[in-house]
């Protein structure tokens, strides 16, 4: 591989493998050091060769994993420290969201088109759950650093999960016709934060999601 020249990666019809064969090296323009693509290897001849794009990425808390979701549902799991790349799991639909759990879970959360969030392994690619109760997609995870809970927010409510044993908490509903935005946990505390489409943002307490203030 010439200096400066990116690595590209073709996941097209594979189901693990090495990244690269030797180390990458960044472009001097840019920074970047690798391009990952893959394509449609179905007999169709309206989709045979068409690139498929990735939907979602997220990185692990660490930076040491990154979750790719593409158009299909296809969710593969890029392990850059050991140089590997593997097909997760085929879940069948368009990822809308997509983030890991605490850095000592091996759970990834996987929201889908279909209003649902599948739960998988992404140390045995195995389904662990699917919640469901949102009305809409899920446009945002987030998961708490201590790995008790996971918040997932559509425009409609969000609502807070119990990591554990997958189950639903509480739900927060959209105020007066406002949609919510987004819905995070603030690092090593019990406040959760909201972002409503009029640009108001809430503070709560986890455990009860009780108000507690507002950033004005």
């Amino acid at each position: 591989m010439s200096r400066g020249k990116p690595a590209v990666v073709d996941l097209t019809g594979k189901g693990d493998g090495n990244l690269w064969s030797c180390k990458p090296t960044a472009s001097s323009d840019n920074g970047l050091f690798a391009h990952v693509v893959h394509k449609h290897t179905t007999t169709s001849s309206t989709l045979q060769g068409r690139t498929i794009r990735f939907s979602k990425v997220a990185f692990s808390e660490v930076g040491d994993k990154l979750a790719a979701a593409d158009q299909l549902g296809n969710v593969f799991l890029i392990a850059l420290r050991h140089n590997r790349f593997s097909l997760l799991r085929r879940l069948g639909g368009c990822c809308t969201a997509l983030a890991f759990a605490s850095h000592s879970s091996p759970e990834l959360y996987v929201a889908l088109a279909d209003n649902t969030v599948q739960c998988v392994d992404w140390k045995s690619g195995e389904l662990l759950a699917t919640l469901r109760g949102h009305s809409s997609s899920v446009g945002f995870i987030s998961a708490h650093t201590n790995g008790k809970y996971v918040m997932t927010t559509s425009t409609a409510e969000a609502i807070l999960w119990d990591a554990k044993i997958h189950q639903r908490l509480r739900t927060l509903n959209q105020a007066q016709g406002v949609g919510v935005q987004q819905a995070l946990f603030l690092p090593v505390s019990n406040t959760l934060i909201t972002c409503f489409k009029d640009d108001s943002i809430f503070a709560w307490s986890i455990d009860s999601l009780e108000y507690r203030y507002r950033l004005v």
